[in-house]
């Protein structure tokens, strides 16, 4: 198991090392070499290990948020031809990374996504699900809407976009990451709606995401870095349509959201 666990920790420091903080790639790389040789000093010098790996958080944190500045400003003034081999190592990660974080904080449909990104793949995919998107209030709005126009005789219903505006008060923040922006579609059968809503899965060419602040600095994931990974064919883009069937005289689920989300609003540091 020690060995095992060595693979991802060298991969992990390995990565660190790619967005120039050495200190926290060199501790992943040390800690990955004490399990591949199955072996961890005493309790004290063990202590000693996992307070230094604390201590170096927020110095990563702080060094990325430098690092994500000159690698912005950067691809804004050559483009994405102006990105090195390792800048692209080190956002290509990234969007890894930022998928498993979305798993653990509960953005499963994000993470998903997200990782797809990275697998070469056709480019339209298709999911079954009858609670997500509709758990979205703006989602559930529109179904709703056909819902009603069913129900009075109709069996053709416009298509509409839904978009959320960042910070938007009272929307789900979990199907807004996942679904920004996202076209709903609706077909009649009998008295059951068939519902489509599709969206496309990439990154503009610039946008910076606000995560929130940190020592007094802002933390953001410019999505352009990711944009320029997408046109030199690191990641690849595709359509992705979730689909439900129906009832028309069904409610909408309850409403989805992450629960790393819920706890950052009771706690006062969401951004969002």
């Amino acid at each position: 198991m020690a060995r095992i666990l060595a693979l991802p920790a060298s991969v992990f420091g390995i990565w660190l090392l790619t967005w120039q903080l050495w200190l926290g790639g060199l501790w992943w790389l040390g800690l990955a070499a004490l399990l591949w040789r199955r072996w961890w000093p005493g309790a004290r010098l063990g202590l000693a290990w996992t307070g230094s790996g604390l201590v170096l958080v927020p110095w990563c944190v702080l060094g990325y948020i430098d690092r994500v500045e000159v690698l912005t400003a950067r691809y804004l003034a050559g483009g994405p031809e102006a990105l090195g081999m390792l800048d692209l190592v080190a956002v290509w990660g990234l969007n890894l990374v930022m998928a498993a974080v979305g798993l653990v904080v509960g953005l499963p449909e994000v993470a998903i996504e997200t990782s797809l990104l990275a697998v070469p793949r056709g480019p339209a995919l298709e999911w079954h699900s009858d609670r997500f998107p509709r758990c979205a209030p703006k989602v559930a709005a529109v179904v709703a809407d056909h819902q009603r126009a069913a129900r009075g005789g109709a069996h053709s219903f416009r298509e509409q976009r839904v978009a959320w505006r960042y910070g938007e008060a009272g929307s789900s923040v979990r199907a807004a990451l996942a679904l920004n922006p996202v076209t709903v579609r609706s077909e009649r059968d009998g008295d059951v709606l068939h519902v489509r809503a599709t969206v496309p899965v990439d990154y503009p060419a610039h946008a910076p995401l606000v995560l929130g602040r940190f020592a007094g600095r802002t933390l953001v994931v410019e999505e352009g870095l990711f944009h320029a990974l997408e046109a030199r064919g690191w990641l690849m883009p595709y359509t992705l349509t979730y689909t439900a069937e129906v009832p028309i005289d069904s409610g909408p689920p309850p409403m989805c959201e992450a629960w790393g989300i819920r706890v950052a609003r009771v706690a006062g540091v969401a951004p969002f």
